[in-house]
């Protein structure tokens, strides 16, 4: 019961000691630079652990249009690992998808329908140059019709945590670009709907479950139909790779996206300096406007993550946390120590906020260290709030860190006459 009482002075008491002498105090600076993305919605992560640095409106369905095709590729090597297809496999192409192909208000290369194209084909095509009639293509093969294809996208998001998602076709068209072949009960002008942060999940998964998509999402141009009449050279659509437009080193990928209703979107995936960010913009800019500022916002999102956040440890591992009066020891003080914490990311220059919990059974209400003490002996926690996004991830939210403060060596109370002397010491002191 005393524990309770004592609490709280405890806490302030240390709370002040911490942020006065302990290595966290050197934190204590402004908070990083203010930065607000163009993006009607927009997310940048770590592509490892998760961690969010940035999110605007990043848990909205908003139409995606050909991100979704990161969610039929992930669907097709998915098959192609399970031995359920492969990439020199050739196929040849329905009417349906001759005609949607040569439809030039959508993305597409022109298909032939008496050709034999490979598997790695068509997926360089809908890769590189967002080719509809080909993904869809694919998808009819895997999984028998763009319909069935769509029910396993669906089943596959689910299985990631995604529920919010409204998917309706293996491409990212509007319904009314389809030619009537719309799945069962949508709406005539509806597409595909995903969050930001839903987004920023796929692409994670893609990445870290084959990675070997970068291989492909990494190269500016794909030779298509090679040594067929059908032969050509498709260039990306990813205006961020080597000697395109707004080339920017380090990117990987990923995926372009464009429709009147979505605007212009990009996923991107950036590797410099042995880090990893994975980012996601949403209509930057209208469909008929597009003049590439969706992989300029793209390059700030990108440069605020890799120059604005640091991943360090809360604490470094057994660094000093502070010394404590003992409680009539053999040595008036004892140095505490941290014992190994997390490592974060998190703003350079950021404060962080402290609190010292002390066990209760091993501090006086004076504040005093009871003894005897164990070196290495556990005394009590610094809990450090963690700042803004630096407490999130795609996966899990934690508000605070919880590190065990620990005594630097083992002490003894001294012995009773000892401690009488000093306490008759002591109340004088007090007294004069």
């Amino acid at each position: 019961m005393m524990y309770k009482k004592m609490r709280k002075p405890l806490t302030i008491f240390f709370s002040v000691i911490l942020l006065l002498l302990s290595p966290l105090s050197s934190l204590a600076a402004t908070s990083g630079i203010p930065f607000d993305s163009l993006a009607q919605a927009a997310i940048a992560i770590d592509a490892d652990s998760g961690q969010i640095f940035y999110e605007k409106n990043s848990q909205e369905p908003l139409p995606i249009a050909s991100m979704t095709k990161l969610i039929s590729f992930y669907l097709i090597l998915e098959a192609i690992h399970n031995g359920e297809l492969s990439w020199d496999e050739t196929m040849t192409i329905n009417e349906h998808l001759y005609e949607l192909s040569h439809n030039t208000e959508l993305s597409n290369v022109f298909l032939a329908q008496n050709h034999h194209y490979t598997i790695e084909d068509l997926f360089d095509a809908a890769e590189k140059v967002s080719a509809n009639a080909a993904i869809i293509a694919l998808s009819e093969r895997v999984a028998g019709s763009e319909v069935a294809f769509v029910d396993k996208m669906r089943e596959k998001v689910e299985e990631w945590g995604i529920h919010d998602a409204y998917l309706i076709s293996t491409s990212g068209i509007n319904n009314e670009d389809a030619k009537g072949q719309i799945y069962p009960g949508s709406g005539p002008n509806e597409e595909n709907l995903m969050s930001a942060r839903d987004m920023a999940l796929v692409i994670y998964h893609l990445i870290h479950d084959f990675p070997e998509i970068l291989d492909d999402t990494s190269q500016p141009t794909a030779l298509f139909a090679e040594g067929t009449p059908e032969e050509v050279v498709l260039e990306s659509t990813n205006a961020m790779l080597p000697g395109m437009a707004f080339e920017t080193p380090g990117v990987q990928g990923l995926k372009t996206g464009t429709t009147e209703l979505a605007g212009t979107n990009f996923a991107g995936l950036i590797s410099r300096d042995q880090r990893r960010v994975i980012t996601v913009v949403m209509h930057v800019e209208e469909y008929d406007e597009d003049t590439g500022k969706r992989f300029e916002e793209t390059q700030n999102l990108m440069n605020y993550a890799l120059d604005d956040w640091e991943q360090r440890p809360i604490v470094e591992p057994d660094a000093i946390y502070q010394e404590a009066t003992t409680d009539y020891g053999t040595k008036p003080k004892v140095t505490l120590h941290y014992q190994k914490g997390p490592v974060y990311w998190l703003p350079k220059n950021q404060s962080v906020q402290t609190e010292f919990v002390p066990d209760e059974h091993k501090w006086t209400k004076n504040n005093t260290l009871k003894m005897p003490v164990q070196q290495s002996e556990v005394v009590g926690h610094a809990v450090i709030k963690l700042p803004g996004t630096a407490k999130e991830t795609l996966f899990d939210q934690t508000e605070s860190v919880s590190i065990p403060i620990y005594a630097g060596e083992t002490i003894k109370p001294l012995p009773f006459l000892q401690k009488i002397v000093k306490k008759t010491q002591v109340f004088f002191q007090r007294l004069f």
